[in-house]
């Protein structure tokens, strides 16, 4: 791009619904372990288990687990999908935080902003429910993730370490 402001991209969360979402938890389960044996040093096996032991824990009752926004991302113009966010409002007792368990821009549509886009998103649904932060945890090995993050703002605050042995 040549002169002028960055195009900023637009996006629009639209709700999973009832019969998309076994569709959804099959996708996000599988990039969630996916994510694990990529950044996590899980076998697959092990990878997938937790993954399903956690969406079962996170979601006990399916699309009706209440709090929880599941959106997929989409080009508000064509309506094409570009992927899903999801994340919910915790209350703690220093006052209520957005939580963002998944975010996954589709492989074709990364490096267009579409991230950024739907993370600022998720920033003014928060301010709007009255939270004063927004948290996430990132894989330490998801070096674009975290340095997307961290270009909004976002603060590290914890490192998990491995050292594999013979």
């Amino acid at each position: 791009m040549t002169g002028g402001a960055p195009v900023r991209a637009r996006v629009e969360l639209v709700g999973v619904t009832p019969e998309q979402f076994p569709e959804w938890l099959a996708a996000s389960t599988a990039w969630y372990a996916a994510d694990m044996v990529r950044h996590a040093l899980m076998s697959e096996q092990d990878a997938g288990e937790k993954a399903a032991a956690d969406m079962a824990a996170l979601l006990p009752a399916g699309e009706e687990t209440a709090g929880h926004t599941i959106a997929f991302v989409v080009d508000p113009e064509g309506g094409e999908r570009f992927g899903w966010v999801w994340f919910r409002l915790i209350r703690r007792a220093s006052g209520p935080v957005m939580f963002v368990y998944q975010i996954e821009i589709a492989a074709p549509h990364r490096g267009r902003g579409l991230g950024r886009a739907v993370m600022l998103a998720v920033e003014e649904r928060a301010r709007t429910a009255g939270a004063g932060a927004v948290e996430l945890n990132v894989f330490a090995g998801n070096a674009v993730a975290r340095a997307l993050y961290r270009s909004l703002g976002f603060g590290e605050y914890a490192i998990g370490m491995s050292k594999p042995l013979d």
